[in-house]
């Protein structure tokens, strides 16, 4: 496998090319004077003559544009065959927000697509309506079953964050705006006042307002019941997800975010916003409890709910088992996307039928 990428790290088993342009310490007369000119269009014109050398280089059986941000959608361009692209939520749900050109940059690469993963009905949607109704439209949506499960709560880090005693809250969210932390914050003086031994904890990946968080629960008085845990390494998820009573996800702008369905999948039951794409997932009153976006009141009352009726908490987390387990195992979707890879280098002749049978074979 080979990744062409503007954010190298080391994978194993994986070959980096880093599309990042080289820097180039020369004078700007010097650098004018071989066209090197420091322009965004001249910069990306140059990252598409690179993709497009490498990948007569590298020659693989199947293109996959992974996302439509910036360098990604460059490679729709190339005229490899086939493409598979994996849209993120910012290229479909949030694309009105971009600028003009990277919207035709993506319903480009969806017309040239021949086939396109996504995350979830409410994307599919929209991208029908961006492509029409022929075009071959696959899920990507899945969780590692083997990794996220119901488990023991973890007892060396319920003692290291000092949480023994009574109800854990997780929040395994990031720390940006549209994430809405603020109202989680607001509503845990309200579940105090009735449960005062609840625990919060806070695990993020990403998002700078960790400052504004910070003061919004000192000025509130509830520094004791928070535990800001950070930026925890995924391999980490799982203990966190074995010490929680409850996840919340009350994000006003997403896809079907892959933190809800580990929770469910780790047998937690869930507190979510009322959002269409996570609505596909967390039916209120069924497999968890959704509350309207942005109401401090309702979140807490959500909360207490789940923290004093355990017997509706364990049904939500029996149906949500059965369901991760029905329409979201991993390894039987990444199994079916193999399958359609295969397909699509047989069709474009990158590869024949003995490869296949000998691929299947080692697998």
């Amino acid at each position: 496998m080979h990744l062409l990428t503007a954010h190298p790290q080391d994978i194993p088993g994986v070959i980096i090319h880093d599309l990042r342009p080289k820097p180039d310490n020369r004078s700007r007369l010097g650098r004018y004077r071989t066209l090197a000119f420091n322009i965004e269009a001249v910069i990306k014109f140059k990252t598409f003559l690179t993709i497009k050398q490498l990948l007569a280089h590298i020659e693989p059986q199947v293109l996959h544009l992974h996302t439509l941000y910036y360098p990604s959608y460059l490679g729709a361009f190339v005229g490899f065959r086939p493409l598979v692209v994996m849209p993120w939520n910012g290229d479909i749900l949030w694309s009105p927000k971009r600028s003009l050109f990277h919207r035709w940059a993506v319903r480009f690469a969806l017309r040239r697509a021949d086939l396109v993963l996504t995350n979830g009905a409410i994307m599919a949607n929209r991208i029908r309506g961006l492509v029409g109704p022929k075009k071959h439209l696959e899920s990507r949506t899945g969780i590692d079953l083997t990794r996220f499960y119901p488990r023991d709560k973890d007892p060396e880090l319920l003692d290291q964050l000092g949480l023994r005693g009574g109800p854990v809250v997780l929040s395994t969210r990031s720390l940006g705006e549209f994430y809405n932390i603020d109202i989680i914050i607001r509503a845990i003086p309200i579940v105090l006042k009735e449960v005062p031994q609840a625990k919060f904890v806070f695990v993020w990946h990403a998002g700078d307002e960790l400052s504004e968080r910070m003061a919004l629960i000192n000025s509130l008085g509830i520094r004791e019941a928070v535990h800001l845990c950070g930026r925890v390494p995924y391999e980490e998820m799982p203990r966190y997800f074995s010490i929680a009573d409850l996840f919340l996800s009350l994000s006003s702008n997403d896809a079907v975010p892959a933190a809800v369905l580990e929770g469910m999948a780790s047998g937690i039951p869930p507190v979510t916003a009322d959002l269409e794409t996570v609505n596909e997932w967390v039916r209120d009153g069924w497999n968890g409890l959704v509350v309207p976006q942005r109401d401090v009141e309702a979140t807490a009352k959500a909360i207490l709910s789940m923290v004093k009726d355990r017997k509706t908490a364990r049904i939500f987390v029996e149906r949500n088992l059965a369901l991760i387990k029905e329409k979201a195992d991993y390894d039987q979707r990444l199994g079916h996307i193999e399958s359609l890879y295969y397909s699509l280098a047989l069709q474009y002749k990158r590869i024949d039928q003995l490869t296949i049978k000998e691929a299947t074979k080692e697998s």
